[in-house]
């Protein structure tokens, strides 16, 4: 790795495990919600921007393809934004309100990218900060950054650890950006999802040599998941599939953690 590279990674480290503190900046967002109402928020368009952008499974990894998004799929995404910008989100139950701010989340990150295409990596933009903190999103009277959705509204919200398997950051390391839109009617199913299909594969658990390399997300949102290191991989075994299960509960060795910066771009695999 070049030392531009360490040099972006120290700083982003920083700051999502500032962001990661229960401070004042990310006291959490009082939405209101309906929790009667059985309305449903249409994500059709973002599904259709993901059926003909996103390749999945593409080597274990769930890849956009950034340069047609650009050439061709940016007036799609930009109208899906927009029509979820007029959306009342005060008027859903708490179900259609994750879903929805799981979608606008992965969808601004997917126009932001786009926004400064061709890069190799998030920590590209801003001078190596990221787009985290940057105004993105206009809901009600509030202009929203990306870590006020995940930090404020969606973490602060719900007491729901899987909700960092269902943000996308448009890194190679991050959980996959999912092929089906999220929903308030297959909320759970796709959480769990998301889960299992992110720590059965070698960027969230891995044996190096003899030590346990997690994604450092696990690090970075420890306190999401359990109280201890320990205790963690008994939290993420819960969440895996069988044989991932039994390798966390059965391991007593050194535990370490990597994460993978470069773009989810579908280029880069070619």
């Amino acid at each position: 790795m070049s030392s531009r590279y360490l040099l972006l990674l120290c700083v982003v480290l920083c700051c999502q495990l500032v962001g990661c503190a229960h401070d004042h900046r990310f006291a959490p967002q009082r939405w209101p919600a309906n929790p009667t109402s059985e309305a449903r928020i249409d994500h059709a368009e973002w599904q259709r921007f993901l059926n003909r952008y996103l390749v999945a499974a593409f080597s274990d990894l769930n890849r956009v393809d950034y340069a047609a998004v650009k050439a061709h799929g940016r007036a799609t995404l930009r109208h899906y934004l927009d029509t979820m910008t007029g959306t009342d989100i005060s008027r859903y139950n708490r179900r259609e309100q994750m879903a929805y701010w799981i979608n606008v989340y992965n969808a601004l990150t997917i126009d932001v990218i786009v926004d400064a295409y061709p890069l190799d990596s998030i920590l590209d933009l801003n001078g190596g900060k990221g787009p985290w903190d940057t105004p993105l999103f206009q809901s009600s009277s509030d202009r929203l950054t990306l870590n006020d959705i995940e930090h404020r509204i969606l973490r602060g919200l719900w007491n729901e650890p899987r909700i960092h398997f269902a943000v996308n950051c448009a890194s190679v390391g991050c959980p996959d950006v999912q092929p089906l839109a999220f929903t308030g009617d297959n909320l759970e199913a796709q959480l769990t999802l998301a889960a299992r299909s992110f720590l059965a594969t070698p960027r969230a658990i891995a044996i190096r040599g003899n030590e346990l390399r997690l994604s450092s997300l696990f690090n970075w949102y420890r306190d999401d998941f359990a109280s201890s290191e320990r205790a963690l991989l008994a939290s993420l075994a819960v969440l895996a599939d069988a044989r991932t299960a039994a390798l966390l509960r059965s391991w007593s060795g050194r535990i370490g953690y990597e994460y993978d910066w470069r773009l989810n771009d579908i280029s880069a695999s070619q």
